[in-house]
């Protein structure tokens, strides 16, 4: 039939696959190039952490001298988008988990590594879902699925 077109629309969802990886995050001794997937090659920033999970992975994070996302006057000089990129959390963490594979973060054993912000008014801001982030110590507030929660030392948040 000359002048007819017909178009066929394919809609396909693919759940990823949980991994069931463990990355390590060391502010003091890790670097973000790294695979962050021994204690060894540790990364540095919970963002490199965030870029990299999937369902079921777990991040394990030690202490460092200085608490997580706290950036120096010189950092925020050498690097202008910083401010930026951590104004609406200083740790934020966007990837999702499933409902049948979390995305955890905790503290590796024997370790209270602190989180504490400057420059911004939130200290950690999830808003992916199915995130568990048991055993830091924030030292302002937290922004959990756009809900301000007053979060004690050492206090076990996450969404679900």
């Amino acid at each position: 039939a000359q002048g007819l077109s017909f178009r066929t629309r394919i809609q396909v969802n693919v759940e990823p696959t949980p991994t069931n990886l463990t990355y390590y995050i060391d502010g003091d001794t890790g670097n973000d190039n790294n695979d962050g997937l021994s204690y060894a090659t540790a990364l540095k920033t919970f963002e490199a952490a965030d870029q990299r999970v999937k369902p079921g992975d777990t991040v394990l994070v030690y202490e460092s001298e200085v608490p997580y996302a706290w950036h120096t006057v010189e950092e925020y000089e050498a690097n202008p988008g910083l401010y930026a990129s951590v104004r609406n959390g200083a740790v934020s963490l966007d990837t999702s988990g499933l409902p049948e594979a979390h995305i955890t973060y905790k503290a590796a054993e024997g370790q209270a590594p602190v989180i504490q912000a400057n420059g911004v008014w939130q200290t950690v801001q999830i808003t992916g879902n199915y995130i568990d982030f048991e055993g830091f110590t924030p030292l302002e507030k937290a922004v959990v699925d756009e809900f301000l929660t007053d979060v004690e030392e050492g206090g076990v948040f996450g969404s679900a």
